[in-house]
């Protein structure tokens, strides 16, 4: 018998399987049908960092002949939060942008108007035949953000889009 460890993984609803499995199918579709297909989706995460950052108390050890005594200090009195967005199209990278830390509709749909328009770097070619992936977190998928996107951005891929297709 051996230990193992709870992998941590985000829950599906019923209803997101099948559409998982329509959206696979047609990545593959487009990718085998243009192999460059890839390099045209805009790839998008935010992440939140605190500066308590990220530690795993099983693998981190400190190795020593004697009990050194070793501490880490957590659960600060004063705690901050940042919120950062970024974006990889091809071979350029977007962003960084720092978010509010608790990232709403609204807040979105401010920052899709006033800071993503930084894509206007890159060239128009390249913008033109992008598909710009969200993921289904509440703030992506409100009525405004996902009229925005349709309004502003017609190829697009996330939850709330009818149709993968042009």
């Amino acid at each position: 018998m051996y230990p193992y460890h709870y992998q941590p993984v985000q829950e599906l609803y019923e209803r997101d399987r099948e559409a998982g499995v329509q959206f696979c199918n047609w990545l593959l579709q487009e990718n085998n049908a243009d192999p460059t297909f890839l390099g045209r989706v805009l790839f998008t995460d935010e992440s939140q960092f605190t500066q308590s950052g990220v530690i795993n108390f099983h693998t981190n050890h400190h190795w020593s002949l004697e009990n050194p005594h070793v501490y880490r200090r957590s659960h600060m009195q004063r705690q901050f939060t940042v919120n950062v967005w970024a974006g990889i199209l091809d071979d350029h990278l977007i962003g960084s942008f720092r978010l509010p830390p608790c990232l709403t509709g609204n807040a979105y749909l401010h920052f899709l108007n006033s800071d993503l328009p930084v894509l206007e770097d890159i060239e128009f070619q390249t913008r033109r035949n992008a598909w710009f992936m969200y993921d289904g977190t509440p703030p992506h998928f409100t009525f405004p953000v996902r009229t925005f996107l349709h309004d502003h951005y017609l190829n697009w891929i996330g939850r709330g889009q009818d149709a993968l297709v042009k």
